[in-house]
């Protein structure tokens, strides 16, 4: 099966067979689905498209996690390095081996989280890839 990327958003949906009928955050009166429709990607077919990981130091003790080119909405993560465990804020709507092994490099990760549901990107790969703890809001339950 197929975890499908909203195409505008960036984030990542569960594993099903077919790509959802529309992506809820979109869907949103907040967000907007383009003229075009509602369209659907996955990991391979980003990678397949050219897109990988740009990791790089911002400043002591914070990574930057972005992904050349731009997917969706282009957000770029941040790594906060803290003697308790790392934090990955605001993941991409990709994750590829090569970020995956800078993250490692610098720590690991014990914990990601998003500011709102536009940033979830691929939080529950990054989550898995680490054995981190994915930590919400209570307010963004519902998504």
């Amino acid at each position: 099966m197929t975890a499908w990327i909203c195409a505008t958003c960036g984030n990542q949906h569960a594993d099903t067979p077919e790509p959802p009928a529309v992506c809820a955050v979109c869907a949103d009166e907040r967000q907007w689905v383009p003229p075009t429709g509602q369209r659907w990607t996955s990991l391979a077919a980003l990678a397949a498209a050219g897109h990988h990981s740009d990791v790089r130091e911002v400043e002591p003790g914070l990574l930057g996690v972005g992904v050349d080119p731009p997917v969706a909405i282009g957000q770029r993560g941040l790594v906060v390095r803290t003697d308790e465990g790392n934090l990955l804020w605001d993941p991409p709507g990709f994750v590829d081996d090569a970020a995956v092994g800078a993250v490692r490099g610098a720590g690991g990760l014990v914990a990601v989280a998003a500011s709102h549901p536009h940033f979830y990107g691929t939080i529950v790969e990054w989550s898995r890839a680490f054995g981190a703890d994915i930590l919400l809001p209570a307010a963004d339950e519902g998504w």
